[in-house]
């Protein structure tokens, strides 16, 4: 493939070099170039960017050196499997990076990375940072994807733009329940009560009409997608809609190209890699969500740590936050303040899980931003899956 990337006749390599010279002297060019990419390439990555390349060449609102640049570091990436391309540190900190710094010497509570509303990540992590990657452990069937969901609209609601992977979820089932979270219905309520009310319906249009115009979620259905492809997925996304946090629910549902299935410990560790060398490369946040093994009795509860976690390994060393979720139980003291515990079974928590009363607790296990934390949220079915701070909800 190197070779007939640099073949000097009809090479790829060659066609970067007229990519440079097509703009501004002959406009029409541009697509027969990018055709030609693409005709030469013997990669599914190569007639990705080639791809892109001709719709972007036909789009007169795109700036031809973004679409040349673009072009080029595809090229390269693809070529050589290298990471970004260097930069001056001046350049860097010109590209919005000196504004941060001083924003934060006027008020050290800035937060730098996207903003989620939620304590932990905003004023103990800093918001989700670009090129970082966070964790979240947990048990099966816990709340990992009402979490995701849950942070998908809780990132719009700052302005941000989500991309979700979701490895075991179709795309219509996520936005369903976002749908549902939205409207604030809990849809297998509706289910059991055998119909739905009118109010009911018109929440259920206003949440629609919400998502449609106010959030702007991307979901991709990525059951054994490989990392390269996950990448490309979120490249094509920057260049047209925009990308500011990665979500992937989860990461035990990813694939790493070239590794069978059966090596569960080498797939995740490319996986975690890959993860990382996105969020870097990419220039984006990414929060992933991972099980936890279960060993031996099924029927007991277990708080997450990061040596339960599958992959523990590669986990610590390429995130950069790791956080856990965990259901725990909440009784009221004779005095009024509340008391918290842990569910002595699985079978009780499931049980307390059907009354739509449930108290999870999300705890920083590890951050390279420095601190820890930890902070009871309700994971509330009967608001269609949002999670509410402790002190804002009434056991009732």
């Amino acid at each position: 493939y190197r070779a007939v990337f640099n073949d000097e006749a009809t090479g790829p390599k060659r066609y970067v070099a007229d990519l440079s010279t097509a703009y501004p002297y002959d406009a029409t060019a541009m697509p027969v170039y990018a055709a030609k990419v693409r005709d030469a390439a013997e990669r599914r990555a190569m007639v990705d960017v080639a791809n892109r390349l001709i719709l972007d060449s036909q789009d007169e609102s795109k700036q031809v050196g973004d679409i040349k640049g673009a072009a080029v570091e595809s090229l390269l990436l693809t070529r050589s499997g290298t990471h970004q391309l260097s930069a001056l540190a001046g350049d860097i900190l010109n590209d919005g990076l000196e504004a941060e710094i001083l924003a934060y010497l006027d008020d050290p509570s800035f937060i730098a990375g996207a903003r989620t509303g939620v304590p932990l990540f905003d004023k103990v992590l800093g918001g989700l940072e670009k090129g970082r990657v966070y964790t979240i452990l947990a048990d099966t069937s816990i709340g990992k994807s009402f979490f995701t969901h849950w942070m998908a609209r809780q990132v719009t609601l700052h302005g941000h733009s989500p991309l979700i992977f979701s490895t075991e979820m179709p795309k219509r089932e996520v936005v369903s329940r976002l749908a549902f979270m939205e409207g604030q219905l809990d849809r297998l309520q509706v289910r059991f009560n055998g119909a739905s009310t009118p109010e009911e319906r018109g929440r259920m249009r206003d949440g629609m009409a919400t998502i449609k115009e106010k959030r702007k979620i991307a979901v991709s259905y990525a059951a054994n997608m490989d990392i390269t492809t996950m990448a490309s997925e979120i490249r094509r996304r920057q260049m047209t809609s925009g990308v500011d946090v990665v979500m992937a629910d989860h990461i035990q549902g990813l694939r790493a190209e070239g590794i069978s299935m059966a090596k569960e410990r080498e797939m995740l560790n490319s996986v975690t890699a890959g993860i990382k060398q996105i969020a870097g490369d990419l220039d984006v946040p990414v929060l992933q969500m991972s099980h936890i093994h279960r060993p031996g009795d099924e029927t007991s509860m277990i708080r997450p740590t990061l040596r339960q976690a599958h992959g523990s390994g590669s986990i610590e060393r390429d995130s950069d936050a790791v956080l856990s979720i965990y259901p725990v139980a909440i009784t009221t003291r004779a005095d009024g303040s509340w008391l918290v515990s842990d569910f002595p079974s699985r079978a009780s928590f499931l049980a307390q899980q059907r009354t739509g009363k449930v108290a999870m607790e999300i705890m920083v296990q590890k951050s390279r931003a420095g601190g820890s934390a930890r902070a009871i949220y309700w994971l509330d079915y009967s608001k269609g899956g949002l999670w509410i701070p402790q002190d804002e909800r009434n056991l009732g």
